[in-house]
């Protein structure tokens, strides 16, 4: 193997910082890099490569939860999107939803009290699919992904939560590739 070729690779991130005059660094990128392959098993294994809404419901309903496995990612995304009794506008508009999952989550953050563990979930997991379809399809800004650590590190949590409660099918969806 071409030994340049593998020094490239191994500058990817410096390369991008000097070329588009940013400041991403590994500890800060990392938690992106693991979502991108955490998503990637997600979708695959859980959703057949096939991810839609329907199907997440499934998924939730049949993924065995307890408040307590779910409570700390739904309090991180609800702090992030509502302040008191009103929902962070301009942060939650950035999450381009399309307008029924907007409604929904506007519905679930603002009568949070009053949701079951399944409802908490579910919430979580359309903002993880936001972020997903914001990183992939160039939504986020790049240069500020340095940013986003945190927002990444909790979906995150979520996806290895969903996929840990779903090991039998995990693992059995790979044994048929």
């Amino acid at each position: 193997m071409d030994e340049n070729i593998i020094s490239q690779n191994q500058s990817i991130e410096n390369w991008i910082n000097s070329s588009f005059n940013t400041e991403l660094n590994t500890e800060d990128i990392l938690p992106i890099k693991d979502f991108t392959l955490l998503w990637n098993i997600y979708e695959d294994r859980l959703f057949n490569r096939d991810y839609h809404y329907s199907k997440l419901k499934e998924v939730i309903l049949g993924t065995s939860l307890i408040d307590n496995d779910i409570d700390e990612c739904f309090n991180y995304f609800k702090e992030r999107y509502v302040f008191g009794c009103e929902l962070r506008e301009l942060r939650f508009s950035k999450l381009n939803l399309h307008p029924n999952s907007q409604e929904l989550l506007k519905n679930y953050f603002l009568n949070s009290e009053s949701l079951n563990v399944n409802e908490k979930a579910y919430c979580v997991a359309v903002i993880v699919k936001a972020y997903r379809n914001n990183l992939f399809h160039g939504s986020k800004n790049f240069v500020n992904l340095n940013t986003q650590s945190l927002n990444f590190k909790f979906a995150n949590v979520f996806l290895k939560l969903i996929l840990e409660r779903n090991i039998n099918i995990v693992i059995d969806q790979g044994n048929n590739i």
